[in-house]
Order: structure tokens, then sequence, then C-alpha cells
């Protein structure tokens, strides 16, 4: 998949002359350029901007340094011909930059642009939050050139039609029949090198990983065949009618760089994308098992992991079918970003909290458990009432301010933990 197109822009009234807003805008370029963003060049009227209108068509995103006043005008044409692109304002503290880029944003919030507004009082100061920026646009603008396998189904529908029609990725099928005759031929030794390099097999038996790691093969083989970033399977239909769980080739896949989510989760997906994308490292999906509200910590679990994401892992039975198997990881700890998205798909709920601890405590939970803390939390609503899915990722590290920008820039309300 190619990578995005971050396309630089300069704006600004001629009144203020030639010389101030090109210097300015040199700034600008630095910035732009030293976090990998193209530049076209400065526009001062409405008239310019169709001569340049191929390229900022062709751009999947554009970052718009107003460098006067009385340019908002030009910023709208921009947005006009880039429909539905994302938009990056940067502003700086001089010759109403500030003011013009509101007067730009309020009026394209206003006819159902997706904007984003960055200011600060010199252009070298902007560079932090505008590389914020740029991680964030990354990764909305790649998750809706993705491709998606899911496995085992005839026809996309439902949440993943929902979701493709939202985030913009593509969904393909692989049926039933496809899949049994992928799975009887396709080669294991790839992955039967994984599972001895990543796992303690001591409690596995030989004979059963078969099934689970033909699965994760067949996985790949989608994932390299077809060109796709993303994969996943309605989990438990598939361990009734095949006696084995996805769990090892979604910790195959996700270790391996592949987005792999459970259960058809396709809201879950587009968390795991943007785990992947923010931070290089995959996500973690798991459910809340228990809230202990005398000490502000949620106990986590399920039953797949990346084995990247922790110290140790090995493979169980299956928490709620007894077959095999299950992934047990036992997660780092440090700070993560956990996050969910809600079933209308029109809120985003991220915060902060620390793994403290994580081993299987207990056998009546899924196999990878893990016990969260909230920190610098923002609601202080217990989290019952304020958790907006069942399905959380965490995040490595804190990607909170990267989430407040790609959900400005999606569309969806942002809902702080």
């Amino acid at each position: 998949m190619q990578q995005a197109k971050l396309l630089g822009v300069g704006v600004a009234s001629a009144v203020h002359g030639r010389e101030y807003y090109e210097h300015l805008w040199e700034e600008f370029c630095g910035v732009l350029h030293s976090l990998g963003v193209e530049t076209l060049g400065v526009i001062t009227s409405p008239e310019e901007v169709e001569k340049h209108a191929p390229r900022l068509r062709g751009a999947d995103a554009l970052f718009i340094a107003v460098l006067t006043g009385g340019s908002s005008r030009v910023v709208r044409s921009i947005a006009t011909v880039a429909s539905g692109k994302p938009l990056i304002l940067l502003a700086h503290g001089y010759h109403n930059s500030f003011a013009s880029a509101l007067s730009a944003k309020s009026r394209l919030e206003a006819e159902g642009h997706r904007v984003y507004l960055i200011e600060a009082e010199r252009p070298s100061e902007i560079v932090d939050e505008a590389a914020v920026a740029v991680r964030a646009v990354r990764a909305i603008v790649e998750l809706s050139k993705a491709k998606v396998v899911e496995l085992n189904a005839r026809e996309v529908r439902g949440e993943a039609l929902q979701a493709a029609s939202i985030f913009g990725f593509r969904v393909e099928t692989v049926p039933p029949e496809e899949l049994d005759r992928l799975l009887e031929s396709v080669d294991t030794r790839e992955v039967a090198s994984y599972v001895k390099q990543h796992f303690d097999l001591g409690g596995a038996e030989e004979e059963k990983l078969d099934g689970p790691m033909r699965l994760a093969a067949v996985a790949m083989k989608m994932v390299r065949e077809r060109g796709a970033s993303a994969v996943t399977i309605d989990c438990f239909p598939f361990i009734v009618a095949k006696g084995y769980t996805p769990c090892l080739m979604m910790a195959y896949l996700l270790d391996e760089g592949v987005v792999a989510a459970c259960e058809a989760d396709y809201r879950a997906l587009v968390l795991l994308y943007l785990a992947k994308m923010l931070t290089g490292k995959p996500g973690w999906i798991a459910n809340p098992s228990h809230y202990n509200p005398s000490d502000n910590t949620l106990l986590l679990a399920h039953c797949t992991a990346a084995t990247s994401l922790g110290s140790y892992a090995a493979l169980l039975p299956h928490f709620e079918t007894g077959r095999p198997y299950a992934v047990h990881v036992r997660l780092e700890p440090g700070v993560y970003t956990m996050t969910a998205l809600s079933p209308d798909m029109k809120t985003l709920a991220f915060g902060l909290v620390e793994v403290i601890e994580s081993g299987m405590f207990t056998g009546g939970r899924c196999r990878t458990q893990a016990v969260v803390k909230f920190v610098e939390e923002e609601d202080p609503a217990p989290f019952p009432e304020k958790a907006v899915s069942n399905h959380h990722i965490l995040i490595r590290g804190d990607v909170r301010r990267e989430l407040s920008i790609a959900a400005k820039l999606l569309g969806l309300t942002p809902k702080h933990y």
C-alpha cells in the first residue's frame, strides 16, 4: 500500500507584501519538510487555486499555512477543490494569521469540512503539535486505503459495511468452501517456526497445533496474495465448526505487522489499525472483566495477544470452549492508552492507564489478563458508567493527542475517560 500523500501549501493576502509572506512560508516549509510533508508554494487568490487543482486533488491531506490575514477565502477555495480531504490549518501570532485561520475554520466546519487548527506565536514553535497531527493524519489516511480480508464469510454485511462506509477501507471475504480448500493444502513451516520461537509449549499437545497453525498460514497467504493489511474472522462459529480457535492466528499476524481483530469486530479493527500506525506496535484487544472502585483499577482479559507486547507467552486451552489454543501473554508493565469505539461508530473514547500487573490470575477468565489503573483521569465517573463498548484496545504509550486529532478529522466525538 502506498504511503499517504501529504501536501503543504501557504495562503496569503497580496496586500501584506510578497517579501514578508514568502519569508514566513520558508519557515513553515522547514517544519513541514522535517515531517515528510511535500510543499507546493504560496497561493494568494481563489483564481490561483484552480491552477494548482490537480496537485491539490491528488493529495490525501492538506496542511495549509495561513501566512497573513485576509486569506480565509483562499483557504475555502482550496477546501472546495480538495473536497473531503483532511485539512490541517497552521497559524502564527502576527499579521492576523490566527484570526484569518479561525474565520476559515468556522466557515469550513459549518459547510461540513473536517478541519484541525494549530497555532503558535512563530512557525518554528509549531513543530511538536504538527508532528502529532502528521502522525494522526497518516494513520487515518492509510486506514482509508486499507484492504481487510474477512475469513469464513460469504458476503460483506452488517458492521463491516458500516465501518467501511465511515472509514473508507475495503473488505473482501473468503467463503467457507474456499477456506476449507486452503486449509487442506497450506504450508505451515513459517508458522511452526514462529510458534517454537515465541511460545512456552509445555501446556500444548503437538497434534492439536496443526489446525491453528494451518489457519494462521492461510491468513498470511491471503494477506500476501490479496495485498491486505488486516484480517478478521467471526471466531465462535468457526470454533464450533472446526474444533479449534483463531487465537494463534491473531497473535501471529499481529507479531508480523498485520492488523488482526477477533470476533469480526470492525470497531476494534479500526483501533488496532490506528495503534499500529501511531506506534509501530500492535494493540491489544481486551474485555473489561472486573472493575474495582476502591482503587480505580480494571481487570482486562482476552484469549489472544501479540507476543511482542510481553515478556512471556504460552498456549493454553481456550477459556469458553477448552479448545486448542488460546494465547496467554504476560504484558509489559507501563503506560498505555485505552480506547474504544461506540457501536454507532460516532464516539471515540480514550484515557491513560498503567498496566500494573499481568499474568493468568484465575482460570475463570480469558487467558491473557492484565490489571490497569487509570491515570490522569478526566472523567471521575466510575468506569461502568462511562464505558462506550465491551472491547477496548490498549495502545502502548500516550497517544491521546493523536487520537483527539484523528477523532476530529474522522467526524467522531472524542470522549475522555
